[in-house]
């Protein structure tokens, strides 16, 4: 039995056809899974931070932060002032700042009172500022509840955030040409053999099954229907 080229050529097209809606369907159904998994992550996260509970409101939550960070040499003087800076804005206030400088690094200690209402905000900006100019090496979270009938002082009502800082020197390792043109042509090798695999994998399968419709529907269908039609007329 002779394949007509006609016949190939629109399987390929119906196979390619319905391997695009797969992809597009695929894509749009982990695309809208994550972001309603990203969305209830967050929500917990922040309410677990914010302290928020559904028990009685005769008590109250008040979050306490160590932060430690290591930042690149020479970013300390950088990263202090925008803690300073970014207490103030969030409503506190600084306790202490303790600076050493020593072996040509410096560290030190910044000692941050927050309203309760701010403190994990402030400690997720502050995060922030030190992986721009270095790491986040631990943040410890301590939760203290008081009742709301307690007579508390000023200073236990605000939220105590302690960052620790402390610069270290990068060392410097040269990688071969050779070495990192490589590893700028690998991602691209790796993806293009997965679409290779990928399109003999299902796409042969695909265009087989393709062509058996075409051929159904040219050899068997259209002929009967032109039968059954010329019978009518």
């Amino acid at each position: 039995m002779k394949i007509a080229k006609k016949e190939i050529g629109v399987a390929v097209a119906l196979a390619l056809t319905i391997a695009a809606l797969s992809v597009f369907y695929n894509t749009a159904s982990q695309g809208d899974s994550m972001e309603n998994s990203w969305e209830f992550q967050s929500a917990a996260r922040l309410n677990s931070m914010y302290g928020l509970s559904s028990e009685s409101s005769e008590y109250v939550q008040i979050m306490d932060a160590n932060i430690q960070g290591k930042l690149k040499n020479g970013t300390f003087e950088t990263v202090v002032p925008l803690i300073e800076a970014l207490t103030r804005e969030k409503g506190g206030f600084i306790v202490t700042i303790q600076m050493t400088f020593k072996d040509s690094l410096w560290s030190g200690e910044i000692v941050s009172k927050l309203p309760p209402a701010n403190a994990s905000a402030f400690t997720i900006e502050t995060r922030q500022r030190i992986d721009e100019n270095g790491r986040v090496i631990s943040i410890q979270i301590n939760i203290r509840e008081f009742a709301s009938s307690q007579n508390i002082t000023d200073g236990e009502q605000y939220s105590t955030i302690k960052t620790f800082l402390s610069e270290e020197f990068e060392e410097e390792k040269e990688t071969p040409e050779p070495v990192i043109q490589l590893m700028s042509v690998f991602p691209i090798l790796v993806t293009g053999l997965v679409w290779v695999v990928g399109g003999l994998v299902v796409g042969v399968p695909l265009c087989f099954v393709s062509l058996g419709v075409v051929m159904l529907v040219k050899r068997v269908i259209i002929p009967l229907w032109k039968k059954e039609f010329s019978k009518l007329v």
